[in-house]
Order: structure tokens, then C-alpha cells, then sequence
């Protein structure tokens, strides 16, 4: 048995012939113009049945407006009892029809995947008997070119309705000599990415997130690696932190899309969140093979949010990985920060969000050690600032570490407290315990400043202590004496807790560290 298979660009036929090796057939590669008689002469050879593959809007080997034939020849054919030969056909992307080349043949469309080939392609009209495009608008025929109806200077694509579905493994053409010569044309039945929608509510409105798209017809393969695109997978608690991501069979991505500013709540299928999604969804889209037609193909998500980026904290390496000045702390559990590293995050920065106990169990954040040593830092503490609008309450700070080295001059601005450099609002804080140290080294102070015990501007008032908030002055090591800044003996701290230094210059002492209190 032989066949051939050639290429034909449309807009110049026969510009780019190629036959295709389907069983033991010669190999053409024609690329002129005077070649244009190939296919006429497969035809005076007695090859009287031709198939054409119209691809119908994609490209195979990325080449638009290509189409490509198969040619027989009936007497290559073993006839049956009542004359009549049956010829299998071999999909255009099938892995057994070689290309000639390196690489296999393969049509693509961008944002589309390839539902089959159908024998009846018959353009749609409305009841009206309008030609209409996807939608169902209908468009005016204009020198030879579709435009809407309702905006005649708007090219639109008119749609089509397809039938005959070819089942490649069982389907055949039967030919009978009396046929005489016989075309027959499939066309390529394209449907967009099945996809799901998401919705989140703004103020009443349910308002348009994002969407993520899927090959449908891939996913639904036997064995394949992307068999679980077609699931959608809800965010979950994850060390402390709502994690949107997971990972698909085949080490892809699927990322959940967030609001900024809001945390996962729970999903639905419905406006009305009367059918809650749990943990994941699997899309019910599907395929009518006998019209080519997608069914179902956008399945629409609702989610619900709490306003704020919510973290549970149950140990203290969940809040260092999860820094966020606006974030919503909410502690689990008692915290010990011993060998790991405050976040900068918080010690140089405003904080905005909230921290607080859950169930108001008064929870501990022990052992948390702070370094300041950066020498443009402007305020500093557990917290740098705490904004009016954060909220602190129901905590304990047992034996926290405030250690500030080389911050350079200020003329204002400069603002330190074990808790925080500047609290803007007391009641941002509410039972809220503290205990601990300042450790102050070589820093080099001028001009306005603030340092406080607690914390500066007078708005420590809810912070309680709950042992003597100590202080101590230290020295770099020269070798046999140490180098001081600051002159641990002029250090005064008033009623208010507030700290007040002397910069000097080539001050040596005997002792490395010197406690004020």
C-alpha cells in the first residue's frame, strides 16, 4: 500500500510542496514556481483520491495559510469481494507520518487546542438567517469581508457549525472505480482554552479577578502530565502563611490568584455561596464530539476574603520568614526568638498592622535580640514605628535585646526605645508586657534626638514592665583599653525613662561594658 502526502500553501499553491513518507513513498521537496504541475501530475498518475487537511485559522509548522494533502492511488489498494477498497487515514500530528525533516508535523493556534476534523463545515446564521460571529452578532457581507451589524466599520469573523466527526482509528474512505476522482476535505475544529473565572466582591458587585486557561483535550489524554491542570487548588495554611501555589504532576506552577491586601477566605461555585468548594475542583467542562462544540468550557469561581494579610503563627521561624508591616499577626502559641535573627523589617520600619494574642492568652515573644548597625538608621526598637492605625495587644516581651551600634548623626528625627523608636498612638497598644535591655556602643549622636527605655513621644503609657528595663554603654576593644563614643559617666535617665548622652571623642576605658541600670 502507498500514499503521499504533500503541503500546499493556499495564497501561492504549490509555493511549498512537500511529500510525507507514509509507507514506503519518495520524498518530494519542491520550492519554485515551476513546480506547479505536481499536483496535476499525481493526478495523470492515477492518483485520483486526494484528502485535504484544512487547518482553519492554525499553522502547521508554523506556517499560516498552509494546508496539507495526502494523495492515493486506488490501485496501490487490495479491492474487496464487491470491488471496493478501503483506505485508512493517518491524522495530520500522528508521531508515524514522518515530516522529511528533523521534527514531526504539528498544527498550532494560539490560545486554542485542537478538538478534531470534521467533514461539514456550514457557516452559522441566526434565526433570522443572519450570518453571526461567536456571540451571536450579526454581521453584513461587504466587498467580500464580514462586519457587525450594529458598527459597519468593525471586520467581524463569522462563525461555523461542524459535523462528521473522523475517527481516524476506525473510519476509512471506500472507493469504488466508478467513483472517479474523489476529494474529500477535513477540517481542523478548533476550541479555546477551557478556563476558570474568578470573582471577588467589591462592596456588592461581584467584580472580575483573573483567570487561568487549560488544554482540555491534553489534560484528557491517558498518561498525561498535565492531567490535573483541569483542577484548581484553594490556598492553604502553610508555616504561619497563606500559601496560594501548588504544584502540579508535572512540576509546573498553579498560583491561586490573591488580592492584594486581603486573605483567602473560601471559594464557591456560585454567586449565592450556597456550593463551597473544599480544598480543590476538578473542571466539569467537557466536549460534544459529534459538533466539535465545547460544553461548559468557563467554570466561574467566587471567593470570599477577610480584609488584611492574615498570618497564624504558632513558632517563632513562622513570623521571622513571614515579615509584613502591614500584616495581621495573629500568635498561637509562646515564641522564643533564641538564635534567630528579628526581622529588619520591623526593627527599621513603621508598622501598620496588628499583633495580637489568640483568645487573648497573653502569649510570650521571648528572647527576641535586635542590632541596629546601620548607620543611616532613624528610628529603632522591637518596633522602629508603630502607626496610629496599628494595633499590639495582649503580648509579652520577656527579655528582649536592643543592641545600637554606628548609627551616624541626626539633626531630627532620631528615635530609639526598646519597644519601639516611636509610638504615634498609645492606643495602638493594649496589655502589653515588656522586659529587657539597650545596649548602646559606638554611635555618634547630634542634634535632636530621642532615646526612651520603652519607647519615645510619651505614648508608652500601656506598654507594663514587668522587671527594670536595664541599661549599659559599650566599648570596641583597643587591645589593652576600649574605645567609648559615649561616656557611660554623664548617662542620666529621667522619671519618663527617657536616655540622654554625651558623643565624645577618644575616650578610652578600662572596662568593656559599663551598666547605667
Amino acid at each position: 500500500m502507498k500514499g503521499g502526502t504533500i503541503v500546499l500553501n493556499m495564497k501561492e499553491r504549490f509555493k511549498i510542496i512537500i511529500g510525507i513518507i507514509i509507507s514506503f513513498f519518495t520524498l518530494f521537496i519542491l520550492s519554485s514556481c515551476k513546480d506547479n504541475n505536481l499536483y496535476d501530475k499525481r493526478i495523470e498518475e492515477g492518483y485520483k483520491i486526494t484528502v485535504r487537511y484544512e487547518s482553519n485559522g492554525g499553522s502547521y509548522l508554523d506556517r499560516e495559510g498552509v494546508t496539507l494533502v495526502d494523495m492515493f492511488n486506488p490501485d496501490d489498494y487490495i479491492k474487496d469481494e464487491t470491488g471496493t477498497i478501503h483506505i485508512k487515514l493517518t491524522e495530520p500530528t500522528d508521531p508515524r507520518r514522518p515530516s522529511g525533516g528533523s521534527e514531526g508535523i504539528y498544527i498550532t493556534r494560539t490560545n486554542y487546542f485542537l478538538v478534531g476534523w470534521y467533514k461539514n463545515k456550514t457557516i452559522r446564521t441566526n434565526d433570522l438567517g443572519k450570518v453571526v460571529d461567536e456571540d451571536g452578532n450579526p454581521l453584513l457581507l461587504k466587498d467580500n469581508k464580514y462586519y457587525l451589524e450594529s458598527d459597519p466599520e468593525t471586520q467581524g469573523i463569522p462563525a461555523y457549525d461542524y459535523s462528521g466527526y473522523w475517527d481516524f482509528e476506525n473510519d476509512t474512505i471506500d472507493y469504488k472505480d466508478s467513483n472517479g476522482i474523489v476529494e474529500l476535505t477535513l477540517y481542523a475544529v478548533w476550541s479555546k482554552y477551557f478556563e476558570f473565572d474568578y470573582y471577588y466582591k467589591d462592596g456588592t458587585e461581584w467584580k472580575y479577578l483573573s483567570n487561568t486557561k487549560f488544554d482540555y483535550k491534553t489534560t484528557n489524554q491517558e498518561g498525561s502530565l498535565t492531567s490535573d491542570k483541569d483542577t484548581i487548588f484553594l490556598p492553604t495554611w502553610v508555616d504561619g502563611a497563606m500559601n496560594y501555589t501548588h504544584k502540579y504532576e508535572n512540576n509546573s506552577t498553579y498560583t491561586f490568584p490573591k488580592v492584594n491586601g486581603y486573605t483567602f477566605k473560601e471559594a464557591y461555585l456560585d454567586e449565592d455561596l450556597t456550593n463551597k468548594i473544599t480544598g480543590s475542583y476538578e473542571h466539569t467542562g467537557s466536549i460534544d464530539y459529534e459538533t466539535g462544540k465545547a460544553v461548559n468550557p468557563v467554570a466561574n469561581i467566587y471567593i470570599t476574603l477577610d480584609e488584611g494579610e492574615y498570618y497564624h503563627i504558632n513558632n517563632a521561624t513562622e513570623l521571622v520568614n513571614n515579615p509584613n508591616l502591614n500584616g495581621i499577626y495573629i500568635i498561637e502559641n509562646d515564641l522564643d526568638f533564641t538564635d534567630l535573627e528579628w526581622p529588619t523589617v520591623f526593627s527599621l520600619g513603621t508598622f501598620n498592622g496588628k499583633m495580637y494574642s489568640k483568645d487573648d492568652n497573653n502569649y510570650k515573644l521571648s528572647n527576641i535580640e535586635v542590632y541596629h548597625s546601620s548607620d543611616s538608621a532613624k528610628v529603632g526598637g522591637i518596633f522602629g514605628k508603630i502607626s496610629e492605625n496599628a494595633e499590639i495587644k495582649n503580648l509579652e516581651f520577656e527579655n528582649a535585646s536592643l543592641d545600637i551600634a554606628y548609627v551616624g548623626k541626626r539633626n531630627r528625627d532620631t528615635s530609639f526605645g526598646l519597644f519601639s523608636g516611636i509610638i504615634e498612638n498609645k492606643d495602638s497598644i493594649t496589655n502589653v508586657k515588656l522586659s529587657g535591655e539597650i545596649k548602646i556602643g559606638p554611635i555618634t549622636l547630634d542634634g535632636e534626638y530621642e532615646m526612651n527605655l520603652i519607647a519615645t513621644q510619651d505614648n508608652n503609657d500601656n506598654i507594663t514592665t514587668t522587671d527594670t528595663i536595664h541599661l549599659s554603654i559599650y566599648g570596641i576593644d583597643q587591645g589593652d583599653q576600649f574605645s567609648y563614643t559615649i561616656n557611660p559617666d554623664t548617662v542620666e535617665i529621667d522619671d519618663l525613662l527617657n536616655i540622654s548622652v554625651e558623643s565624645v571623642i577618644g575616650l578610652k576605658k578600662p572596662n568593656e561594658k559599663y551598666v547605667i541600670q
